[in-house]
């Protein structure tokens, strides 16, 4: 023992030491960490790392947030992970790793960027946890495609797990088996002041301890789902308005009343798996409320 505190009093490396892993974001290209320019890549690792942000209208940046080892990125101010109207990006997020903002959204998509990728990997994290933000935003921002095999959100006081507004359009999030959003006393899913074309592709886990666990828009939604969404208050999906849809497939489990709204709405079975839907939870005043259409799609029984 006296070695060893004579060593390191010393300054000589030992063998069996290893400091933790320090933040590091690594850049392949002409930007910097919060001005990446097109064509850029870059990768953190590591402990407290801050905000990594495009340039304005860019094209074919990367983000990756980890390598497997444990990282966080965490910006005190502002959303840690920010595409500025860029195009044709991606953002990885990998597994023991945490995308998270103490005063705004973990990562944000915005002002009309488009056909950008978000992959939020088994094992990894992204969430919010001041009043009013979410862990995932797309706001103005189309034709995105979200991949979720960690999880969204957090139980924060009026948090949104992923938020979809401001005219976003077209955009599809697939939350798979094993994936998880969720929201304390907000929604899961919010797509209020969402465009037409979102959709929500559900093999995971969508939840809300005390809200509606998806709140659609006034435009057209689209909610597959194959997993479970639920919460403990009574509305565990809430379309709004819109001719929205809501496909069930086998495996299929909603906690809670849904809700339709204004629109011509419908209610799809479908898939390539057999599955049972009970008709008496169809109507007014049972489960699925305010449909106006019933159909069959797919080549499932």
């Amino acid at each position: 023992m006296s070695t060893a505190i004579s060593a390191v009093a010393g300054g000589t490396a030992l063998p069996w030491f290893t400091a933790p892993a320090a933040a590091a974001c690594v850049i392949t290209g002409s930007g910097s960490q919060t001005t990446l320019q097109s064509g850029d890549s870059i990768t953190c690792t590591g402990a407290g790392n801050t905000q990594v942000k495009t340039a304005a209208a860019v094209s074919g940046v990367t983000v990756n947030i980890g390598d497997g080892a444990a990282t966080s990125v965490n910006d005190p101010a502002f959303a840690s992970v920010i595409f500025e109207a860029a195009s044709n990006g991606a953002i990885n997020v990998s597994g023991n790793a945490s995308v998270t903002s103490a005063n705004s959204d973990g990562i944000a998509v915005v002002n009309g960027s488009n056909n950008n990728t978000v992959t939020i990997d088994a094992g990894a994290v992204v969430w919010s946890s001041a009043v009013g933000t979410a862990g995932l935003v797309l706001s103005n921002s189309s034709n995105n495609i979200v991949v979720i095999e960690g999880t969204v959100g957090s139980v924060a006081p009026i948090t949104t797990g992923i938020g979809i507004g401001a005219g976003a359009a077209g955009n599809q999030v697939n939350i798979l088996s094993g994936g998880l959003v969720l929201a304390g006393n907000g929604s899961a899913i919010d797509l209020n002041g969402a465009a037409s074309g979102n959709v929500i592709n559900n093999a995971g886990t969508i939840s809300s301890a005390s809200g509606a666990a998806i709140l659609g828009s006034a435009n057209q939604d689209t909610v597959i789902n194959s997993g479970t969404i639920q919460t403990s208050a009574s509305t565990a999906i809430d379309l709004k308005d819109g001719n929205d849809v809501l496909e069930l497939r086998a495996g299929s489990n909603v906690m809670g009343f849904v809700k339709a709204g204004n629109g011509n709405d419908t209610l799809r079975l479908g898939g390539s798996a057999n599955g049972t839907f009970d008709l008496a939870t169809f109507g007014l005043f049972s489960q699925f409320q305010e449909f106006e259409v019933i159909e069959k799609t797919g080549s499932s029984t």
